[in-house]
């Protein structure tokens, strides 16, 4: 796998985490991705982001990323990650992500 073991690291935790939060699973590779976006949001954004003043969003991590960079920025810049290499990740982290489960997803948790 190209993505480094401290990144890997990092996003299983950042992924369970938020999963946990909304009381969610992956089922599917779009779910994984939707809680790749969330922790996006919470790691890139300030609390004056409107989505957060405005109640839209509720922050379930906390910001990491000075103003001017975004999270994303450690998967596609600074180590040269794709898609492809995110998803590879991915199907590492829930080997057997099942897609007939009924279980809640955070696609479908409230934001």
């Amino acid at each position: 796998m190209k993505m480094s073991d401290k990144l890997f690291n990092d996003l299983r935790r950042d992924m369970d985490t938020v999963l946990e939060a909304h009381n969610a699973d992956v089922r599917t590779i779009g779910d994984a991705w939707q809680t790749f976006h969330l922790i996006m949001r919470d790691r890139s954004y300030g609390d004056d982001h409107p989505g957060y003043r405005q109640g839209k969003w509720n922050r379930v991590l906390p910001r990491t990323e000075p103003d001017g960079r975004n999270w994303i920025d450690r998967f596609y810049r600074d180590e040269d990650l794709t898609d492809d290499h995110i998803m590879t990740a991915f199907r590492k982290m829930f080997p057997n992500m099942p897609t007939h489960s009924p279980a809640k997803t955070v696609a479908s948790a409230p934001d």
